[in-house]
């Protein structure tokens, strides 16, 4: 049996012992009729982090089709939930061939994963009806040139700081306009080592062993060769792969600029170390305040937190991971056509208008990055377009989840400094030397 597979199994059996009453609270929450016997009205049922942006559109929906169909939310919030125990949770109600959920949402880079449980979709969605999607958005959601998932928004990487804490530094006007267009991690060491104050505070990221820590990773990695998972070379992946792995492993350990409780950090807990300790920098995505504002207990500060491009290898190109859920319609749902109606509306500028700017979740829909009447106007939106270019895709391997897994546990043990770089780098090119890419 490879290492691999040994590694996940382990993983897998802790997974499995998340506490039963998590477990019995998920089934109870979908453990309901799905017909409303006093009327003709179809109830289907959606499994995702229902956000108030989510419940508005989810809201407009079930008013437009009144007493036809009715969406009932089950609730996976972030606050409660990592990425990887929602992953867990909704493969073991599909594994079950149960009905009760007709869909759900999905990390972009699970669809493969899920496609075994999944409705194809390729005779409901045409070319036309594809037209108005953004292809870098719909790129993850197919699996064997099959499409299982539509998307339902986007996300890119991105980095905030405290405006206020950052104006102290003496070079101020030239940081923020090194930083507004992508600063070096050469130059940003730098400025954090000058600092003494903000010593293990400088930048936060999650560094657990999970999903969050390989997309850190992967930003690394392609930026120095951005075809490494499409066509491997040993010899010449090997100092690339080393380098990423050495910058996480520094900013904890020899530089002392990330606090080391980042190895059991989540999203969640690496912000907010940065907003209740005063940090500076915090990787994050674009919803971040919206999905987490109840841990900004000092309202007042939320004036100085501002965005702005994570930093770059010297001499390499910035590269920005892709994140966002895409929705995919369970195959043992007895209500198809209610689900692609919801699917299609979700999809509809009306609903992505909400999305963006109730939950600040990038749309989906190419013609909004066009559209000059919304509210909040398109210059915040086409600041992401242009941050698009440099947009980069976890690879979509089949096995990619239990690779993923398998990863985040090696850079989680060589920054906890229990292996080495070395050892690191030597586990990681045994895997990825025999990984299928297709």
């Amino acid at each position: 049996m490879s290492v691999i597979k040994k590694l996940y199994k382990k993983y897998y059996f802790i997974i499995s012992t998340v506490p039963i009453i998590t477990i019995i609270i998920f089934y109870l929450s979908i453990s309901v009729s799905t017909m409303n016997e006093k009327s003709n009205e179809v109830q289907i049922y959606f499994a995702d982090n229902i956000s108030e942006a989510h419940a508005k559109v989810i809201k407009n929906f079930n008013v437009k089709y009144r007493g036809k169909i009715r969406v009932v939310p089950i609730d996976l919030p972030f606050v409660k939930f990592s990425t990887n125990e929602r992953k867990e949770l909704l493969s073991r109600s599909l594994r079950s061939k149960s009905d009760r959920i007709d869909v759900f949402a999905v990390d972009l880079i699970w669809v493969k994963r899920f496609a075994k449980w999944s409705l194809p979709l390729d005779k409901y969605f045409n070319t036309t009806n594809l037209s108005d999607y953004l292809t870098f958005a719909l790129q993850s959601c197919y699996s064997e040139n099959h499409l299982y998932a539509i998307p339902l928004y986007l996300d890119i990487s991105i980095m905030y700081y405290r405006k206020d804490l950052l104006q102290r530094y003496p070079d101020y006007s030239d940081v923020k306009e090194k930083l507004d267009s992508s600063i070096t991690w050469e130059e940003f060491v730098a400025i954090g080592k000058s600092i003494n104050s903000q010593k293990g505070k400088y930048y936060s990221f999650p560094a657990d062993a999970y999903e969050g820590l390989i997309c850190s990773f992967t930003e690394l990695l392609l930026s120095q060769s951005p075809e490494m998972f499409n066509n491997f070379d040993e010899k010449k992946s090997s100092d690339y792969i080393k380098h990423g792995i050495r910058l996480l492993v520094d900013l904890v350990n020899k530089y002392e600029l990330t606090p080391k409780e980042v190895v059991n950090y989540k999203e969640r807990e690496s912000y907010s170390f940065f907003l209740q300790n005063d940090g500076m920098f915090v990787r994050g995505w674009p919803s971040f305040l919206k999905d987490y504002k109840n841990i900004l207990h000092d309202k007042s500060k939320e004036k100085y937190i501002k965005q702005t491009q994570l930093p770059h290898l010297q001499n390499f190109e910035k590269r920005f991971v892709f994140g966002g859920w895409n929705l995919m319609i369970s195959k043992y749902t007895p209500h198809i056509n209610e689900v692609l109606e919801f699917i299609k509306y979700t999809s509809s500028e009306e609903a992505q208008v909400i999305m963006f700017e109730e939950g600040a979740y990038l749309p989906i829909n190419k013609n909004l990055y066009s559209d000059t009447t919304l509210v909040l106007g398109n210059q915040k939106l086409n600041s992401f377009l242009k941050l698009f270019k440099y947009g980069v895709h976890r690879p979509s391997w089949k096995n990619y989840t239990k690779i993923s897994d398998y990863f985040s546990q090696i850079i989680n043990k060589a920054i906890r400094q229990e292996i080495s770089v070395d050892e690191a780098l030597s586990r990681i090119k045994s895997v990825l030397k025999t990984v299928e890419t297709n």
